[in-house]
C-alpha cells in the first residue's frame, strides 16, 4: 500500500489509508516516517485500531511505544485499544503490561480497560489472577455488572461454585444488579460441580428478581441435575420449557437422555431419543451409540 503523496490533505489521506491497512498499518506508518512525515495522534490511533482488528497484539504494543518516541501522550482510549488487542491475542500478560504502562504514564486505569484485562485472564483460564484483579478493582473503583460477570465466568470455567456465589453476594453489597449473563455464569459453575440444588436456587432467584431465564440458564440447570443422576428433577425442568417459551436444543436433549441412562430408565431415554429433532447431528449420533453400548451390557 502506497503512502499518500505530500501536499494538501496529506495527513487526512494517510489516516484513511492507515485505517484500511489492517495488518500492514505499521509498515505503512514506517514508510510515511521514511518520507519525513511526522506521525500525529490520528496516525498512531488509526494504526493501532487497524492492527487490533487484525489481532496482532505484539504490533499494537509496539505502536503504543511509538507514541512516546514521537513525544505524544496516549489517553485511556488508546490504552484500551492495546488491552483489547492483547485480549484478542490471548495474551493476559500483555493486558497486564498495558495496565502497568497506564500507571507509569500517570493515567488512572479506567473501567473499560480493566474489564478488558479481566476478560483476557478469563479467556486464558487464569481464574486466580482474574479474582485477584477483580478484588483490586472493587477496592479502587466503581465496578459494574460486566466486572462481576467476568469474575463469575472465571469461577465457572473451573467449577468453583462457592467463589461464584461469593461474587454474587459481593455484587449485591456493591449495589450492582445481576443480569442473565452473571446468573448463567454462576449456574454454569454449579453445573461443572454437579451442584444442581444450588443451580435451582439461582434459577429461582432469577425469577424472583425478574431476570429473564433463557436456554443457557435451563441447559445448565438440567446438565447439573443430569450429572448427579437426579432424573426426576431433569424431567421436571424439561416439562417447564414450553411454558417458558424455550425450545430445547441438542445440549438439552443430550443432558436429559444422559440422566435417564445413568438411572437405567431406558424407556424414558428411548422416548426422548424419539423426541429429539436433531437426528443426524453429531450429538444425536453419539447419544445413540452410548445408549446402544449401555443396553448391550445390560
Amino acid at each position: 500500500m502506497a503512502v499518500p503523496r505530500s501536499g494538501l490533505g496529506q495527513n487526512a489521506a494517510l489516516t484513511r489509508a492507515l485505517v484500511k491497512a489492517g495488518a500492514f498499518a505499521p509498515q505503512l506508518l514506517d514508510q510515511a516516517v521514511a518520507r519525513r512525515v511526522e506521525p500525529n495522534v490520528r496516525h498512531l490511533g488509526a494504526s493501532m485500531a487497524a492492527t487490533c482488528r487484525a489481532t496482532l497484539w505484539t504490533e499494537v504494543l509496539g505502536l503504543l511505544h511509538r507514541w512516546h518516541l514521537h513525544r505524544l501522550h496516549p489517553d485511556a482510549i488508546v490504552y484500551g485499544i492495546a488491552a483489547n488487542a492483547c485480549r484478542k491475542g490471548a495474551s493476559w500478560l500483555g493486558a497486564l503490561q498495558v495496565m502497568d504502562d497506564m500507571e507509569a504514564a500517570y493515567l488512572q486505569r479506567d473501567l473499560v480497560t480493566m474489564n478488558t484485562s479481566l476478560r483476557a485472564m478469563v479467556d486464558a483460564a487464569k481464574w486466580r489472577q482474574a479474582l485477584q484483579l477483580l478484588k483490586h478493582m472493587v477496592n479502587s473503583m466503581r465496578v459494574d455488572v460486566v466486572s462481576f460477570t467476568e469474575g463469575i465466568a472465571a469461577c465457572g470455567a473451573v467449577a468453583r461454585w462457592q467463589q461464584a456465589m461469593s461474587l454474587l453476594v459481593l455484587a449485591d453489597e456493591q449495589m450492582v444488579a445481576h443480569d442473565s449473563h452473571s446468573y448463567n455464569s454462576a449456574i454454569a459453575a454449579c453445573d461443572g460441580a454437579s451442584c444442581w440444588t444450588i443451580a435451582l436456587l439461582l434459577a429461582d432467584d432469577m425469577r424472583r428478581r425478574q431476570v429473564q431465564q433463557n436456554l443457557v440458564s435451563m441447559n445448565s440447570c438440567i446438565s447439573a441435575a443430569s450429572n448427579a443422576a437426579a432424573w426426576p428433577v431433569v424431567a421436571a425442568l424439561f416439562q417447564k420449557l414450553p411454558d417458558m417459551l424455550i425450545r430445547p436444543d441438542d445440549i438439552t436433549y443430550g443432558s436429559v437422555i444422559n440422566a435417564f441412562q445413568k438411572a437405567a430408565r431406558w424407556q424414558m431415554a428411548l422416548h426422548f431419543m424419539a423426541l429429539w429433532q436433531g437426528r443426524g447431528s453429531a450429538r444425536w449420533t453419539q447419544a445413540r451409540m452410548n445408549m446402544s453400548n449401555s443396553l448391550r451390557h445390560q
